[in-house]
């Protein structure tokens, strides 16, 4: 089964080649495929998308809490790695050089801020997000560089239901923006 995964933390040194060679060494048999890393903080702390394979056998929780709890080494530094499934909150899935603007990509009702903007493409071992993987080359094509971000929280019909969605979302709204 395939799986995406948010990884933050990461050095600015360091390369969606890196990640994937990390990936790699802790989770033998795993096939990962990292997003471009996209820098935040003034280009100090970076973080990208891993989608990857589990050998047959592994569990994904198993999986992660190795991930989290492995320090990324590489030439002229480490980094302690975030990982996430979730996707809450902000999380930044593509930028052009120079963005001259952000649009940001809300999931509705018992969504989920990777799963709902992603498809499935004939002969591809990958999900394909428009967000990241369509939208920002063809805006480029016309001149248009932009950031592309998708911004997570919980959405389910019981939050829903006792009004404590519209809190939460008002609440992280504010606080990341």
């Amino acid at each position: 089964m395939a799986t995406t995964v948010k990884v933050f933390n990461l050095d600015g040194r360091l390369t969606h080649t890196e990640v994937e060679t990390f990936f790699r060494d802790n989770i033998p048999g795993c096939k990962p495929e990292a997003s471009p890393v996209i820098w935040y903080d003034k280009e100090q702390y970076g973080g990208t998308l891993v989608s990857f394979q589990l050998p047959e056998g592994h569990s994904l929780a198993a999986a992660i809490k190795t991930l989290q709890t492995t320090t990324l080494f590489f030439d002229g530094g480490y980094s302690e790695v975030g990982i996430s499934k979730d996707f809450e909150n902000l999380t930044v899935v593509a930028e052009n050089k120079d963005p001259a603007f952000d649009l940001v990509f809300v999931h509705g009702l018992d969504g989920h801020a990777f799963d709902t903007f992603a498809v499935h493409v004939e002969g591809s071992q990958y999900p394909n997000m428009w967000p990241r993987d369509l939208l920002p080359a063809a805006l480029e094509k016309r001149q248009l560089f932009g950031r592309f971000s998708t911004f997570g929280h919980d959405a389910s019909y019981t939050k829903l239901r006792s009004g404590a969605l519209k809190e939460s979302v008002g609440n992280t709204a504010e606080r990341d923006f």
